[in-house]
């Protein structure tokens, strides 16, 4: 099957630009992942509070 140069130049653009969309979607994958690690940090501090608080009120409970 033959191609001219002019369409295949024009498939190597159509190419680069979905690689270029898949690198944008990677980098917003990336940023959520990071998000969420944040989250995961930040609600796992919530849950060592929550336990330490529950911690003393058994200890004022049984005192």
């Amino acid at each position: 099957m033959y191609h001219s140069i002019t369409e295949v130049q024009r498939s190597i653009t159509e190419v680069q630009h979905s690689i270029t969309e898949v690198q944008r979607a990677i980098t917003e994958v990336q940023r959520a992942i990071t998000e969420v690690q944040r989250a995961n940090t930040g609600l796992r501090q919530v849950i060592t509070e929550v336990y330490r608080s529950m911690t003393g009120v058994w200890l004022l409970l049984l005192g």
